[in-house]
């Protein structure tokens, strides 16, 4: 990477390139495009309705988690309560959120929006950021190699607005990515002489934090990645491979500092509570190799023709993550051949085909066809990472393209430049998604009694309540709406907590219809006191509901609360 930077052009041709703001005000503006951009692309007329839309894709019940998980961490601390353990869920007992993705760095951040707006308003925003700010972060590191205004925007956009973005856009653990880039920028600039010892150890010690406080998976991955890139650039450096070696020691020293002083208590319980078996087959989640140039989802640009092309020859539930197009595969065709006869093209694109190779899973699939095992079989075996899913190495794909971006447009010399730029250019526009599914933009139905406070007059505060709603997680949702001012029997944290293995363990929705008895069972050994039923099911529940001796005490604003009579 520092031999990239050393044979970029010289620093001194930025001042003469055309229409491009220079020193801090070229980092501004950059995260102006950006935010701009995102705002486009995922919210549209959505911005105007914050507080009562989501903006990320709806395919799962996450984005309720994470609504709650934003008001869990800010209640924590104000309550003194540990934020890695919660006892608002899985009343009585509680449960660890240690191995959960709740985002205590993040929701930390969002704590005046959240205490100002909401928690979704607070979740639509983060969503919005999250392609901001990791296009900003590798702005910054492509600014650095190629000394180039317009080929780092472009070059942080590859990043910041992948497919993969796209994908993780509703889980904020997942999508804010940008202290990838940020880690390497940072020891770029270590490496050159340009940021001194002390400095660079506080900011990545700073960086590696901040990722730790968003996903414990993504920092044990960027470690692992950092280190085979570490030792191709080792393999491909010149001049610069003692100043490699010699950053060695500082990197070290950084992860002491987060690790050892700041996550102790934090790291010893992850390795201890670790999940005893593999949540997610990863093979069930295989990245198809044909997944790299046919998308899964619908895009803004071309997306009969893709689609078209896609239908049949793969099958739509295998990963999208791995999409990048033919626009940039191009690119990456350019690159080598405009670029062979430099060391560090050689290094990059061996980090890049091994990235790319560890991304398809534990097995080849070709137009789903299983073959040949790869090397991701054993890399899922190491500590931290053992349910992370090989799609979401995508991560490291996506930076390594906004490099190569950078660097091969920042190259480009007269006619032969327009021709590059149009090819990342028009990449880009193919990985943009057409947002106008029924996926996207879907309004927010929490109901009117969490969202008015006329909770207040129905629960007690700290009472256990077991609420009965369209799909899992929406109570927890509902609870934060309410800033956690009542406990649930249940939960949706990933994996379920040990004392509690009922049918029951996350949430009460249709189409389930547990037997009286059993219910009756759970109820008692949760101490739950009321129940609030949603007026769309309270059709399914409500014989059930008598069965058990409820009745409604109750009713309005969109739920009915029951109690025994």
């Amino acid at each position: 990477m520092v031999e990239a930077q050393r044979m970029a052009p010289s620093p001194t041709v930025e001042h003469h390139e055309a229409f491009a703001p220079s020193g801090w005000l070229a980092g501004v503006c950059a995260f102006a495009v950006y935010l701009v951009a995102s705002t486009i692309t995922y919210a549209g007329s959505t911005i105007a309705h914050l507080s009562s839309e989501y903006i990320p894709r709806q395919d799962a019940s996450d984005s309720e988690f994470f609504r709650w998980a934003l008001t869990w961490a800010p209640w924590a601390v104000t309550h003194g309560r540990d934020p890695l353990f919660t006892d608002v869920l899985y009343a009585p007992h509680g449960a660890s959120l240690v191995w959960t993705t709740a985002v205590p760095g993040p929701a930390l951040a969002m704590w005046p929006v959240t205490a100002a707006f909401g928690p979704l308003v607070s979740y639509n925003v983060l969503s919005l950021l999250a392609p901001t700010l990791a296009g900003w972060g590798a702005y910054l590191l492509c600014r650095r190699v190629s000394h180039r205004f317009w080929p780092s925007l472009l070059g942080g956009a590859v990043f910041g607005f992948s497919a993969y973005m796209t994908i993780q856009l509703n889980h904020p653990n997942l999508a804010l990515t940008f202290p990838i880039p940020i880690a390497v920028y940072l020891t770029v600039r270590r490496v050159e002489g340009s940021l001194g010892r002390i400095a660079y150890i506080a900011l990545l010690s700073l960086t590696l934090l901040a990722l730790w406080s968003i996903s414990i998976e993504v920092f044990a991955t960027t470690t692992i990645f950092a280190g085979i890139a570490y030792l191709i650039a080792l393999a491909v450096a010149w001049t610069d491979r003692r100043a490699l070696i010699a950053a060695l020691p500082w990197i070290a020293i950084a992860y002491v500092i987060v690790i050892a002083l700041v996550l102790f208590p934090y790291l010893l319980p992850a390795l201890r509570e670790a999940p005893t078996s593999v949540s997610i087959d990863p093979e069930k989640k295989y990245v198809d190799l044909m997944r790299f140039i046919l998308p899964r989802d619908r895009q803004l640009v071309g997306e009969g023709w893709l689609m078209a092309r896609t239908a049949g020859a793969v099958d739509p539930d295998s990963s999208g993550v791995g999409f990048i197009g033919i626009g940039l595969v191009a690119m990456i065709v350019g690159y080598a051949i405009t670029e062979r006869r430099r060391r560090e093209t050689w290094g990059i694109l061996a980090f890049l085909l091994i990235a790319a190779t560890l991304t398809l899973g534990p097995r080849l699939y070709i137009l789903d066809r299983r073959t040949i095992p790869l090397p991701s079989a054993l890399l899922l075996k190491l500590p931290l990472i053992e349910n992370a899913l090989p799609g979401r190495f995508m991560i490291f794909v996506t930076l390594t393209l906004a490099v190569i971006a950078a660097l091969w447009l920042s190259r480009a010399r007269g006619r032969s430049g327009w021709i590059r730029f149009a090819i990342v250019a028009v990449g880009l526009l193919l990985v943009i998604p057409n947002v106008q599914s029924p996926q996207w933009r879907v309004p927010d139905v929490t109901p009117a009694f969490f969202q008015n406070g006329a909770w207040r007059n129905a629960i007690a505060p700290g009472e256990t309540v077991a609420v009965m709603a369209e799909k899992k997680a929406q109570d927890m949702a509902w609870q934060a709406e309410t800033n956690m001012a009542f406990r649930l029997p249940d939960g949706y944290l990933g994996a379920i907590p040990e004392m509690d293995n009922s049918e029951f363990a996350r949430g009460l929705y249709p189409p389930r219809k547990p037997h009286v008895e059993t219910l009756r069972g759970w109820i008692a050994a949760h101490g739950v006191t009321a129940i609030i039923v949603m007026d769309s099911v309270r059709p399914w529940f409500e014989p059930l509901l008598g069965q058990l001796g409820y009745v409604p005490v109750q009713e309005g604003d969109g739920v009915s609360v029951w109690r025994t009579g």
